[in-house]
């Protein structure tokens, strides 16, 4: 599969991380992505699994009652078998919860690509800064940039 047919979220997640990995990490990220991105044969399952990693990463901020994230991560988890309603459910519960947190669900919550990796990265990365600071959001790009590139693995 060459990098045109890579799926758009793609192409969002890529750019995000380059702009924000640090040192080695940003230098190696593209030739890290190509590799990875060309061995996918299955672009959905490697979408869902990139949106739990990055919710793993917000997962521990959530305060909300009905642990909306661990909600959605559930959905991507069966997304085989999740409904346009479950999704919408999802989408209306993350409404209703305060800050970056609930921004990182509700976008994960949505069932079409565009640039929602991207956002939900900004978001995921957000939460785990405004709750434990700059190393943390760091962590937290290391943490996405890591489980992109096992979801793609996990989808070849």
């Amino acid at each position: 599969m060459s990098a045109e047919t890579f799926p758009e979220w793609t192409h969002g997640l890529q750019e995000y991380l380059f702009e924000r990995l640090e040192g080695d990490a940003s230098k190696e990220w593209h030739v890290q992505f190509a590799d990875a991105a060309s061995k996918v044969a299955d672009w959905e399952k490697a979408y869902h699994l990139t949106m739990i990693a990055i919710l793993n990463v917000v997962l521990p901020h959530d305060t909300s009652e009905g642990a909306v994230v661990q909600r959605i991560i559930d959905l991507h988890r069966n997304y085989a078998e999740a409904s346009v309603r479950d999704w919408f459910a999802a989408r209306w519960a993350a409404r209703w919860v305060a800050g970056d947190v609930a921004w990182a669900a509700r976008w994960a919550a949505r069932w079409a690509a565009g640039d929602v990796a991207w956002a939900v990265a900004w978001a995921a990365r957000s939460a785990a800064r405004f709750a434990a600071g700059d190393a943390a959001g760091d962590a937290a790009n290391i943490a996405i940039r890591d489980g992109f590139l096992a979801a793609c693995e996990a989808s070849q």
